[in-house]
């Protein structure tokens, strides 16, 4: 039997009419679910503290997802030693009918986070943020992310391009157990506050891994530890790995180690860029001790740090005094 073109229509038609018709419903039941999942975080923040507002709810997405977006949505949390605050343009959470458990949350624009304690102040700002929750992991990609700080009238400013990386948070973390443990890698970032020799040089391929573990009981502190289990970078020709602990409680001591390689290769290059600014002896002289380093190429230099009372040594040198990172539970 031959099905007529009139036939064949209909039941296209009647197919589209059921696949919209789920769709539909897809949606109504997925805008339902993200106003609970909303109604019910914004509850559990209340209850930790947290003061949270937007100006406007909006539903949308349809046919394809669905969504709703926050306009002017704000975070806070104060206490007696520190205030931290959080706010965007807007705040899109959605869900794919191809994905329909998965939660995403995204920042079209720039969003802002602002943290103050007796100490330090430090702002940051990212823009074109996406993150996927996951329990307590949050897994996020942005365009930018930069870092800005004030510490005793200091200014400072880091910028990372393109990062990504994942986010683990346990808040009721037990003592000793991880509370929170951070992913982090860009491509390419700018650090002003490195040495003015080294701005010629693209710096570069940061990746790190840190973890914080809870204290115990009874204490207001943040973290027991801080674990720097990998912190490298490159600039130029110079690779930088840093790996230690730090302890929070009941001093702020630790121990670390920094290594760098790629040093004769940085002195060459450098001295490269300034000869022809020197004169002939000043020229010899410099020259003859390059040719003096102690280290070969490829070889690494192991720099010993050591914390204590915040203070950073190598060896028995004081370097710099660290900011106070005995910070109360946001």
């Amino acid at each position: 039997m031959r099905i007529r073109p009139l036939q064949i229509a209909t039941l296209a038609l009647t197919a589209c009419i059921l696949l919209a018709g789920l769709d539909r419903l897809f949606w109504l039941h997925a805008e339902t679910r993200l106003r609970e999942q909303l109604a019910t975080t914004r509850q559990t923040l209340g209850t930790t503290g947290w003061a949270t507002s937007c100006t406007r709810q909006t539903p949308g997405g349809w046919p394809f997802t669905a969504t709703l977006t926050l306009e002017n949505p704000r975070l806070t949390h104060k206490t007696p030693r520190t205030t931290l605050a959080w706010g965007a343009h807007t705040l899109t959470l959605s869900l794919s009918p191809l994905h329909p458990t998965t939660l995403a949350l995204s920042v079209p624009g720039q969003h802002a986070l602002a943290l103050s304690t007796s100490t330090l102040t430090l702002n940051a700002t990212a823009t074109s943020t996406r993150i996927i929750p996951n329990n307590h992991t949050l897994p996020f990609t942005s365009q930018t992310l930069s870092l800005a700080w004030n510490r005793n009238g200091q200014e400072n400013a880091v910028t990372l391009f393109a990062p990504t990386g994942t986010l683990f948070l346990h808040p009721d973390a037990p003592p000793d157990q991880t509370r929170l443990a951070l992913t982090l890698n860009a491509p390419t970032l700018t650090i002003p506050l490195l040495p003015a020799w080294l701005h010629h040089w693209p710096t570069q391929n940061l990746a790190l891994t840190l973890a914080g573990t809870a204290p115990t009981t009874g204490t207001d502190q943040t973290f027991q530890k801080i674990l720097i289990q990998n912190a490298t970078l490159q600039t130029g020709p110079l690779h930088f790995t840093l790996a230690g602990t730090l302890t929070t409680t009941p001093q702020q001591d630790g121990r670390a180690t920094l290594q760098i390689t790629g040093l004769p290769e940085a002195a060459t290059t450098w001295f490269g860029t300034i000869a022809p600014h020197l004169d002939d002896t000043t020229r010899e002289r410099i020259q003859s001790m390059l040719g003096r380093l102690p280290l070969r190429e490829n070889q690494t230099l192991s720099l010993p740090l050591t914390l204590r009372n915040g203070q950073i040594l190598i060896g028995a040198t004081p370097l710099t005094k660290m900011f106070d990172i005995h910070l109360t539970q946001p």
